[in-house]
């Protein structure tokens, strides 16, 4: 119970402390499917809002071990990972059909004719 004491004691020093700052601390509110679905809708980047919510529900709404802030930036990371991934698959998938018609250019020099057709 002493450890629980504490720990309040020491949120409300910084919320006097920052409100003394002239910052505000807001809690964190976890966001509604509807909030994330909204603001995926306006960023129109493809997250799936349900999807978005389980993952970090599934987490406890925390990154890593340290307590959510802000779950718009969450999605805007989520973006941003999304476009690295597809950047990286659009690459390999680019590489893979160069090398094939490398294949197939070599096959027809071989052979007259590809024989991925025959």
């Amino acid at each position: 119970m002493a450890l629980y004491a504490k720990r309040n004691q020491g949120l409300a020093q910084r919320a006097r402390t920052a409100t003394n700052r002239g910052m505000i601390m807001d809690r964190f509110k976890k966001p509604t499917s509807e909030q994330v679905n909204n603001y995926c809708s306006e960023r129109n980047n493809g997250i799936d809002a349900e999807a978005f919510i389980d993952h970090y529900e599934s987490k406890g709404w925390k990154i890593g071990k340290t307590p959510m802030k802000d779950w718009q930036a969450a999605v805007r990371t989520w973006e941003r990972k999304n476009r690295e991934k597809n950047i990286k698959l659009d690459t390999r998938a680019s590489r893979t059909s160069d090398k094939l018609d490398k294949i197939a250019k070599l096959d027809i020099e071989k052979n007259g004719h590809s024989s991925a057709l025959d």
